[in-house]
């Protein structure tokens, strides 16, 4: 098992492996696009999704937005996400379809804690 894996397995894991590394950082320079964008902005759907893979057209994440990863968030249809969410996606964050979050959320799983 990666130390990857063994972060989303909520088990022991070294924080400083090459994989988990590379996932954080790239998670961090998409969140400082977001920083500057709306919803509105003509790149805005193409960077949330490459930040949360398999977000749904009919779900929004209003940004600013924060996370470890993105790819350990899995979003339901219509899903609206209000602004400055932080979602610490050490583990897998699911949220249904049709839930609304209002502004500063903060989602933290247990490994990140």
């Amino acid at each position: 098992m990666t130390e990857f894996e063994k972060m989303r397995h909520e088990e022991f894991y070294d924080f400083t492996n090459e994989e988990g590394l590379a996932s954080y950082n790239k998670a961090k320079h998409i969140c400082a696009k977001l920083q500057t964008m709306t919803t509105e902005d003509k790149d805005y759907r193409s960077i949330i999704e490459d930040l949360i893979p398999g977000i749904p057209k009919s779900s929004t994440v209003a940004p600013p937005f924060y996370c470890d990863h993105g790819h350990g968030i899995k979003l339901g249809e219509n899903v609206f996400i209000n602004y400055n969410g932080t979602m610490l996606d050490g583990g897998i964050i699911t949220i249904g379809s049709n839930t609304q979050i209002g502004p500063n959320c903060q989602f933290l799983t247990p490994n990140t804690l």
